[in-house]
């Protein structure tokens, strides 16, 4: 590997749980052609890559990972065309929702104080208050497993709650054109800030407090509706319950909290205590939301 990797770097200095042993190869890539000649370079080496934004989602292991990886956080500017934008995947999606309210154009202000990057948001399908940001995406382009560069329709991506064909792939985000609507500054501007507030009354700032947000996924009761995972576990007594320096956030039962000392294991195995309670109770199996690296 050349000098676009460093060797041996804490997985715990890349992810707002604070968490995690070394990557044997880490790239911090700014921009596209960075990104895509890490990967080419990974794949000419015959080693394993993975992609990642802000960190804001992920569990890394304790041992750390054998694998490249790859760090995406771009300040590119999105360019526009009337009511559409091609943005960089790396780019943080609270820096596109911002430049979104300045320039009038509206469809992702629900997703307002979501962290993590644009790439790292449709790969997962973030959504909040009934918005997802699939509704929003015209087209991507991406970078395969094999190093290969296509676009596909945002129709294509199989986008279902919480995920995509790329998350399942594991393909990279480079860009992604977003459809958007003409509003008002003013009005956006209004609504950013209630969705902002309402947030913050709910979510630890991850700047300040070890966390990967929403842990589970909201799973559908027996009749196909969504129900909140955090009303669930909370309604097994799980609020109490904490694993080493892993706890439960006061305001959110869904979301995992460390006191800055917590491991990996930890973590799965106090989300491993709540899961099966849940399962006890009502047979409802939890799926993670935060993704696991190792």
């Amino acid at each position: 590997m050349t000098t676009l990797f460093q060797q041996s770097v804490p997985l715990s200095t890349m992810t707002t749980l604070r968490i995690g042993g070394p990557a044997r190869f880490f790239a911090n890539a700014k921009n596209e052609g960075m990104l895509v000649d890490a990967v080419r370079e990974a794949i000419d080496a015959g080693i394993s890559w993975r992609i990642i934004g802000l960190g804001s989602n992920i569990l890394a292991a304790d041992t750390g990972t054998s694998k490249a990886i790859i760090r995406f956080v771009d300040n590119t500017a999105p360019k526009r065309e009337n009511t559409s934008l091609e943005v960089s995947g790396g780019t943080p999606l609270w820096d596109l929702i911002t430049r979104c309210v300045e320039w009038g154009l509206g469809g992702l202000e629900d997703l307002a104080g979501i962290p993590g990057t644009v790439g790292g948001a449709i790969s997962g399908n973030a959504g909040a208050y009934g918005t997802s940001i699939s509704q929003c995406v015209q087209s991507v382009r991406i970078l395969r497993r094999d190093g290969s560069i296509d676009t596909i329709g945002g129709s294509e991506l199989d986008f279902i709650y919480r995920s995509s064909a790329i998350k399942r792939k594991g393909d990279a985000i480079l860009s992604a054109t977003l459809a958007l609507d003409a509003q008002s500054p003013k009005t956006m501007a209004a609504l950013t800030q209630e969705r902002m507030a309402d947030r913050k009354k709910k979510h630890p700032n991850p700047n300040e407090i070890p966390t990967a947000g929403s842990f589970f996924k909201n799973p559908n009761d027996a009749n196909g509706k969504r129900i909140a995972a955090g009303k669930l576990i909370e309604a097994c007594g799980c609020r109490e319950l904490s694993v080493g320096g892993a706890h439960l956030w006061k305001h959110h039962a869904n979301i995992v909290v460390t006191d800055g000392t917590a491991t990996a294991r930890n973590v799965l195995d106090l989300t491993e205590l709540m899961s099966a309670r849940v399962a006890d109770r009502f047979d409802i199996h939890l799926e993670r939301e935060v993704v696991w690296v190792d």
